[in-house]
């Protein structure tokens, strides 16, 4: 099935891209259902390096020209504005599935053809690389592969304020204790904004908190200092003073987490640090009338 044409393209980590969601569930499939127009799920895994030719080569690929690219910023390590590298033998949004099922089926750069000319026909080309990445994972568990995430995942117990004990990723929590600067952050933003800018693309920012920060309040033990709001919450000024349309998810989120945790529901997996569906349904909810006003805002102008 060949896909509508988009109204906005949506790059993001492995939240977005919908890691152990199923299709329905997905960020991408909310918001297209939520606004009645198509979000193209672009998302791959977390890459702290912002690159506007990616996003671009993306765009045009799936036959957007012009709108917007919408970006997820997940609070766990620094972001930076990449220099587009000189020249690519691939399509950016092949490279960035394939290399997954390249490691997975041993397939040659030659084979790749009738995969991308796939990828391009489908309504839903995040699903392939779900599916590449899982495989990958299952193969690597120190029998078939060597497994190497292990030494780069790992977890710590909290205790909630209801007594049910969570893991928390480690990485996660120290972000969310000490934040990078929301200033060297938002200057990153602001050069991928006027980058995309200058190519007729235009950059709208959701803050996307890690687990930690959402369950911060509600842990028995916690610091006083709320380091992860703070950060989102300067980030999102300093965004918005420069006219970069920016939501920061983590109050919708802080408030679903503690309603949802008094009939003993959690909004992301007992064993993963990624979402649940609840989760990211709860996103998707605060996310769609803010990026309708965005899209509707758009449609007037032209």
């Amino acid at each position: 099935m060949r896909i509508d044409k988009p109204s906005a393209v949506l790059f993001g980590s492995s939240f977005s891209l919908g890691m152990a969601l199923n299709d329905e569930d997905t960020l991408s499939a909310r918001l297209s259902q939520g606004l009645g127009q198509v979000i193209y799920n672009a998302s791959a895994t977390f890459d702290p390096i912002l690159r506007a030719d990616r996003m671009i080569e993306t765009a045009r690929t799936i036959g957007l020209k012009n709108g917007w690219i919408l970006l997820e910023v997940l609070n766990r390590q620094p972001l930076q504005f990449g220099a587009p590298p000189s020249s690519h033998s691939l399509p950016i949004i092949a490279k960035e599935r394939l290399k997954y099922l390249s490691a997975v089926a041993g397939m040659a750069p030659r084979d790749w053809s009738p995969v991308i000319s796939l990828q391009r026909k489908i309504s839903n080309p995040a699903a392939l690389m779900r599916v590449a990445t899982l495989l990958n994972m299952r193969l690597q568990d120190d029998h078939l592969l060597p497994n190497s995430l292990k030494d780069s995942y790992v977890f710590s117990e909290e205790q909630l304020i209801s007594g049910r004990s969570v893991l928390v990723y480690s990485a996660d929590k120290r972000f969310a204790q000490n934040p990078a600067s929301p200033l060297d952050t938002a200057t990153s933003l602001i050069r991928l904004r006027d980058e995309l800018d200058r190519h007729g693309y235009r950059l709208a920012v959701f803050l996307l908190p890690n687990a930690y920060s959402v369950y911060y309040p509600l842990y028995r033990n916690h610091p006083a200092d709320d380091a992860s709001a703070t950060y989102m919450t300067e980030l999102t000024a300093c965004l918005e003073g420069h006219k970069v349309p920016v939501l920061n998810l983590l109050p919708a989120l802080r408030n679903a987490a503690r309603t949802e945790l008094s009939s003993d529901r959690m909004m992301y997996y007992s064993d993963d640090s990624h979402w649940n569906p609840l989760g990211c349904a709860t996103a998707a909810n605060a996310m769609v009338p803010w990026l309708d006003g965005l899209l509707r805002g758009s449609e007037l102008r032209q």
